[in-house]
């Protein structure tokens, strides 16, 4: 193959696999997770705590989660949105094995932080179909939550969840409002520490911005503080894998860069563009609608139309024509053109091979059989394969018994109707061998009529003079 016709192959091949793969889109986190910015993640106490000397991991994947040299580690989940896998959890139990001490808050009013709960002991649980309120039904009472180390903070709730003793051994509470325990510390061991909180909107950036009187900040790093006091030895695992992540659009991507000054944003928004599924099938769409208006103003017109009809109608007359001088026409042994088959059954040599056993039968030759049969038979004795007093005349004229003569005739008229599809009887296992036998027994009622299928004049001398 030439050298540029080999290149260009490759690059249509490249190109069209391109169209089938999609660009790969940068995901913008949602919920309360520290890689989202909006007003219901997290990133303000993640930032702040990195400001405090914390270093802060976002963690996407828990089974590829590592210590990182650090002895301590403080474990942050806040309102996941997604259920914990049993690797989850297997990766949660590794490092709680692993580190020195590990610290957990957890803030959720939902039902996903159960299954963490679990593995620390079991000691209290999340009743997340049940919502706090104030004695006067208010969903935001201001509730006094205190830390580890006893500092308190009134703070306002939004829809929180009770939190629910299961095995009270050691738990301390350190909130509660109209008899339910709204925030519960307890210690596991020497080397682990749990504090759990029915309310995640406390840690959102939305009330770290707009309500700085009310401490929500200061309360959420005064729990860091009080968990791992030493951020030098500390590795903060911020919960960021069980939040959806809602794709970028190239529009978003561009404007983001632009508004930052992000300039890997930037590239990579003109590459998802350059991506040939980007532009393909809009100039592919284009490219059709201009192809429509060609053919409907200058083909598909009636000139067009008018010129067509006439190489057919010359087409037709030519066919014609050919006929009419004795031109040759070759025609298919085909079941929908019987004159045809005719001709092929009755042509001297022709029907000579195929009684020779040279060509295989089928039902369409059994058809153009039939009807040259049928034909013979009405010219030599007035009646045919339908009349009913058939099988007697051809009895008497044959010298063969009425059972033999009611039987060809019988044999004949179901493989007809069979052939018409007006029934599915008899079932024919070779075709072949059916219509040969057919042949040898019309040949001999033929000859004693006086005429034959093999010999002299026989029966196609009968059709052509018809």
């Amino acid at each position: 193959m030439n050298r540029k016709y080999f290149l260009y192959s490759l690059i249509a091949i490249a190109f069209i696999a391109l169209l089938e793969t999609l660009p790969t889109l940068p995901g913008l986190a949602t919920g309360a997770s520290p890689l989202n910015s909006d007003w219901n993640g997290t990133s303000i106490y993640a930032s702040e705590l990195e400001k405090l000397g914390y270093y802060v991991v976002p963690v996407t994947s828990w089974s590829r989660v590592s210590l990182q040299n650090y002895t301590k580690a403080l474990v942050i989940i806040v309102s996941p949105e997604q259920q914990y896998t049993q690797k989850d959890l297997d990766s949660i139990v590794y490092i709680i094995n692993e580190a020195e001490h590990v610290s957990f808050i957890i803030a959720d009013e939902g039902p996903y932080s159960n299954d963490v709960l679990k593995i620390l002991g079991n000691r209290v649980s999340i009743d997340y179909e049940r919502t706090i309120s104030s004695p006067n039904n208010n969903p935001y009472p201001l509730v006094g939550l205190e830390t580890p180390k006893g500092e308190i903070y009134q703070l306002f709730l939004d829809y929180a969840s009770p939190i629910v003793p299961v095995n009270p051994l050691g738990i301390n509470v350190k909130g509660y409002i109209s008899g339910e325990y709204v925030a519960i510390y307890y210690r596991l061991s020497d080397k682990v520490e749990v504090y759990v909180v029915g309310d995640s909107s406390i840690f959102i950036n939305r009330n770290m911005i707009l309500n700085p009187q009310l401490k929500y900040l200061d309360y959420a790093l005064a729990l860091a503080k009080d968990l791992a006091s030493n951020p030098k030895e500390t590795i903060v695992l911020f919960e960021s894998s069980k939040y959806p992540i809602k794709p970028l659009t190239p529009q978003e991507l561009l404007y983001s860069g632009a508004a930052a000054f992000n300039i890997e944003n930037i590239l990579y928004a003109i590459a998802i563009y350059l991506h040939p599924i980007m532009w393909f099938p809009n100039l592919a769409s284009k490219m059709l609608s201009i192809e429509n208006i060609v053919l409907q103003k200058y083909i598909l017109s009636a000139g067009y139309f008018a010129a067509l009809a006439l190489a057919i109608a010359l087409f037709l007359i030519r066919g014609r024509m050919g006929k009419i001088v004795g031109a040759k026409i070759h025609v298919n042994d085909v079941a929908e053109k019987p004159p045809e088959e005719i001709d092929i059954l009755v042509d001297t040599p022709i029907r000579r091979v195929v009684i020779s056993g040279k060509v295989k039968l089928t039902s369409s030759d059994f058809e153009a059989f039939y009807t040259a049969l049928d034909a013979a038979f009405r010219k030599t004795v007035g009646r045919t394969f339908s009349d009913p007093d058939f099988p007697n005349m051809l009895a008497k004229l044959t010298g063969i018994s009425i059972r033999d003569a009611e039987a060809y005739v019988r044999e004949m008229v179901k493989l007809k109707r069979k052939i018409d599809r007006k029934s599915i009887f008899p079932i024919v296992l070779s075709w072949n061998r059916k219509v040969r036998k057919l042949l040898e027994t019309s040949e001999i009622i033929l000859e004693k009529i006086g005429t034959s299928l093999m010999k002299g004049k026989g029966i196609e001398y009968v059709i052509r003079k018809m």
